[in-house]
């Protein structure tokens, strides 16, 4: 009876232990999710849907990891809801394709995560997001007195450079620069490893 007793207390005793290591794990190296930050450093003024009928446009941006991590999650956010929404995330010095795959947003005007298998990113290797899509949110400065954004911008464990875009529905690392504006609103739930 004393050894079931004693089994029984190193047992409750070593999942208290394993499953206050877990916890204490998480709260360390909480997610994080540049976008809203990134909107209000970067200072745009105006946010506004993208016109319809105006086609197909790779958006994005470029930034770098200033900590080895992974994502866990893509952040979609678009006018109206849509299908088929396409998500890349590019090496750019490569420009290959490190991770893809296709969402249906079902909400408008809303962050929607997709949850996805872990993505590892290297520290101050630079990478591109970008969605494919005939709808997105334009960020962007008074059109009257264009400024530029001051890049690098840096949210906690990420440097964001500039915003990328291409027209068209072919899958083709987003070329075009842009440091006064951004078009998107498609983001991720990063890490610290």
């Amino acid at each position: 009876m004393k050894t079931t007793f004693k089994t029984v207390v190193i047992l409750l005793l070593t999942m208290t232990f394993l499953s206050c290591s877990k916890e204490d794990n998480s709260n360390k190296n909480p997610e994080q999710n540049p976008l809203d930050e990134y909107l209000e450093i970067a200072g745009f003024e105006n946010e506004y849907p993208s016109l319809p009928g105006l086609g197909f446009y790779e958006l994005g941006f470029t930034f770098k990891p200033l900590v080895n991590g992974n994502i866990n999650s893509i952040v979609l956010n678009l006018p109206n809801s849509k299908e088929n929404v396409r998500v890349t995330i590019w090496n750019l010095e490569t420009e290959s394709i490190v991770f893809q795959d296709v969402f249906d947003v079902t909400i408008a005007e809303s962050s929607v995560v997709f949850p996805v298998n872990s993505i590892t990113l290297q520290e101050n290797k630079e990478y591109i997001i970008s969605m494919n899509s005939d709808q997105s949110y334009i960020n962007s400065f008074n059109l009257f007195n264009p400024v530029n954004a001051n890049y690098p911008i840096v949210i906690e464990d990420i440097q964001i450079l500039n915003t990328r875009s291409n027209a068209g529905t072919n899958q083709v690392l987003p070329a075009t620069i842009s440091l006064n504006s951004y078009a998107g609103n498609c983001s991720f739930n990063f890490q610290k490893s």
